[in-house]
């Protein structure tokens, strides 16, 4: 009876390696990435109604490789607060968040309109989700609370192996690799150490 292992056609370990003039070409990790861009995922989360001193904010961004599951995002009004100055501290929070600066995430705003940007497709697939803990305001997501528009490659932060299928697939640290969209989805429902 053959081995569990074998089932799987291994693939080759990735070095970067670009298609340049019909030749294939091995090249640096800054090089490859420099040939194949990441574009960001990005979602709009917009604040609306009457703000008042002591109301409280949520949001969450759901992925299963950051700790828990997710990272919790609260801010607090005070008076003299508006909807503006509401997102511009939701940005904040986002941008100051040692976890989020590690996968490159940031955050900005205009009026009361916060803008969450992932780079790469790993953004694609994060979720976000809202809640007024207290207050009058609504919070309204777009694209249904799903990034979306992150493409690019992937940047694995450890060496692991991963079977996807009847595939098996080496990464290694910090050596980007382009993949399909439904692998970039299975590391990360996995929790796999890719950014």
């Amino acid at each position: 009876m053959p081995y569990e292992a074998d089932r799987f056609a291994p693939l080759p370990v990735l070095e970067p390696k670009s298609v340049v003039r019909g030749q294939l070409i091995s090249e640096t990790p800054a090089a490859f990435m420099s040939r194949y861009p990441r574009a960001f995922a990005s979602i709009t989360i917009t604040i609306s109604g009457t703000t008042a001193n002591g109301d409280q904010l949520k949001v969450d961004i759901n992925l299963p490789a950051l700790p828990g599951g997710k990272i919790s995002k609260t801010i607090s009004l005070v008076g003299g607060d508006t909807v503006s100055s509401a997102a511009q501290k939701l940005a904040k929070a986002i941008c100051d968040d040692a976890t989020l600066q590690g996968y490159g995430v940031y955050a900005n705003s205009l009026l009361g309109v916060v803008t969450l940007n992932w780079p790469g497709p790993l953004g694609n697939n994060v979720t976000i989700t809202q809640s007024v803990v207290s207050g009058a305001e609504t919070i309204a997501l777009s694209n249904s609370g799903a990034m979306s528009g992150g493409s690019g490659p992937i940047i694995p932060t450890d060496t692991f192996n991963f079977a996807y299928k009847r595939y098996f697939h080496s990464f290694q640290a910090h050596k980007p690799e382009n993949v399909s969209d439904a692998i970039v989805k299975a590391l990360a429902t996995a929790g796999k150490p890719i950014r």
